[in-house]
Parts: C-alpha cells; structure tokens; sequence
C-alpha cells in the first residue's frame, strides 16, 4: 500500500546521501536509524498480535549499519573519479 512512497523517498533519501554524505552525517544517520529501530519495536508493543524483539533491532542496526557503509563507499567512489578527472 505505502511502496510506491516509500521506494520514492528511499530513493531521494539515497541520492541526496550520495551526494551531501560526510563522516558527521554518516554517525548521524546510524544514530538516527538505530532510534528508529528502537521506536518502532516500542510501538510494535502497543499493536495487538505483534510481538516487541531485541533481535529485531539488532536486524535493523546492522541493516542501518551496511547501508551507511555502502553509502560511504559510493561517496568514496565518486570523490575519487573526482580527483582523477
């Protein structure tokens, strides 16, 4: 029902990393999305049927993890073909 938003804000959300993305930031959006995590398992404690799990923050983190490390190596890649053109 919300993929279509979401997949469009994913994807707005990568490209302006890409291109804006520095070390603050990158600690900044692993703290960010961690909280999320975190919240959202609170949240999932309130909804009948649905079950709160520390593994599943763990899961989240270490996806918040990967995916700000591929974005830091992305930005790598382009500030390098910057120096070298």
């Amino acid at each position: 029902r919300y993929t279509p938003l979401l997949t469009f804000l994913s994807v707005l959300a990568i490209a302006i990393m890409i291109f804006c993305f520095s070390a603050q930031s990158s600690t900044e959006s692993t703290v960010v999305g961690i909280l999320y995590a975190v919240t959202d398992e609170m949240h999932q404690m309130l909804v009948s049927g649905r079950v709160a799990s520390v593994f599943d923050v763990l899961i989240d983190s270490v996806g918040v993890f990967c995916g700000v490390s591929v974005l830091m190596f992305i930005r790598s890649l382009f500030r390098r073909r910057k120096l070298h053109v």
